[in-house]
This record gives C-alpha cells, sequence and structure tokens, in this order.
C-alpha cells in the first residue's frame, strides 16, 4: 500500500515565540477519535514512533495511509498542546482514492446495445467485453477502502439482467468476481456486493460483462464505487 505526505506534516513546528517546537511531540489520531492512529516515515510503510519526536529543531515527517482521515494534536516537550496544536480531520494529500459514496472509475456502457446472452462471453480480449466501456487497469494496492460495481439498466420482458465485473489478468475472465442484478422492466440502479480484487502487486485488467438470463435486457452507466 503506498502512503502519502500528509497536508499538516510539520516539517518544523514553532513555539508561540517562533522558536523551533524543540524536542516537542505530535500526537496522532483517528479523526474525531481517541484512537491512537499509526502514521509512516516513508512511502513504503515504514511506522513512526507514537507519539511522534520532533527533534532539537521541532522537526519530523509524516506519510498517512489516504484511507483514513486523522486528527493531530502537536504538543511541547512539557506535554502540553501548543496553540493552535490541535488539527481535526486531516487527510493525505493524492490519496489515490474516490471519496465515499464517489465513483473511482467510470466503465460506462453502450445503452443502445440489446444484451441477449445467457453465457458470459468467453475470452480475455477487450471485445469480449460490454460495448462501450472502459477497462480498468490498476494494482489493487492502489484501490484503497471497499468497493462495489454500480450499473443501470433495464430488463425487457421478464428474466433478470446480470453485469459482472471480471478480472481479465488473471486466468478466469469469464468468471464474475462480483455483479449487480436488474429484473426491474422500466430500469433501475443495482449495485454488487464489496469487491474482492486480484493480489496486489502488479496492475491487472478489469472488465465488464453482461448476461441476460432470458429475453433481452439494456445496461450502461457501469462505474466502481467506493463505500467504506
Amino acid at each position: 500500500m503506498p502512503y502519502t505526505l500528509s497536508p499538516y506534516v510539520f516539517w518544523q513546528s514553532f513555539d508561540g515565540a517562533g522558536d523551533p517546537l524543540a524536542l516537542g511531540a505530535i500526537e496522532v489520531y483517528l479523526a474525531g477519535t481517541a484512537t491512537p492512529a499509526t502514521t509512516y516515515l516513508d512511502s513504503i510503510g515504514t511506522a513512526n514512533a507514537w507519539p511522534i519526536p520532533l527533534d532539537s529543531e521541532g522537526r519530523c515527517v509524516i506519510y498517512l495511509d489516504p484511507a483514513h482521515s486523522y486528527k493531530f494534536l502537536v504538543k511541547n516537550a512539557a506535554g502540553v498542546v501548543i496553540p493552535g496544536g490541535t488539527q481535526d480531520i486531516v487527510s493525505a494529500i493524492g490519496a489515490g482514492a474516490a471519496g465515499i459514496g464517489e465513483a473511482a472509475f467510470e466503465f460506462g456502457g453502450f445503452g443502445s446495445s440489446p444484451i441477449t446472452n445467457t453465457a458470459y462471453v468467453a475470452g480475455a480480449t477487450y471485445d469480449k467485453l460490454h460495448p462501450g466501456t472502459a477497462v480498468l487497469q490498476r494494482d489493487s494496492a492502489e484501490l484503497l477502502g471497499t468497493f462495489v460495481l454500480e450499473v443501470t439498466g433495464v430488463q425487457v420482458t421478464s428474466g433478470t439482467l446480470t453485469v459482472a465485473l471480471v478480472n481479465l489478468s488473471d486466468g478466469a475472465p469469464d468468471t464474475p468476481i462480483a455483479t449487480a442484478t436488474i429484473t426491474s422492466l422500466t430500469g433501475a440502479v443495482a449495485r454488487s456486493a464489496a469487491i474482492t480484487f486480484g493480489a496486489a502487486g502488479v496492475s491487472k485488467d478489469y472488465g465488464i460483462k453482461p448476461i441476460v438470463s432470458a429475453n433481452s435486457g439494456y445496461a450502461w452507466g457501469a462505474k466502481l464505487v467506493r463505500t467504506a
């Protein structure tokens, strides 16, 4: 998991007289709580001490996990919070993940393309995916949080429309890793259960494949949405 620099880094902290906050410390908690939180010395996850000590010039380095928000308490060497030293709801720069409830990726899809197949189109190439959809190329280590597949669609006459997210890179491109189902004859928005992505460490390709149980259907507006 990558960690990014905090916007409230305190590369150098000062006391009320403008002098470096020598040998002070920063206590970091999960935002709005009294739960101590881990911060990092670098982008690969080397943990800082808790609390984070400031050197003789009031300096330290802080990297944060973009999946969380934090509360900072900046204290002097006597353990007293300095004026203005309490900052809540601190988040990482360049989080690399959508906010909760936001779309992290738009697959899209042509709503005018009828879906009539009752089995997922076999194959790992892009031409086997639902027309008009984009391919997500991402290392799962960069997908910070919990995600679902959200899709808009309509089933024509009776039957069930199922829209699947598939992993094209790991040898089972016709086996869904998440599905959203629609039975509405007038249109509906559906979400899948939480998605389990491929193992971290290398970028993989994810795409959209739909099926119907009978008759035909239409699907569009597929997106990856962060829920936690």
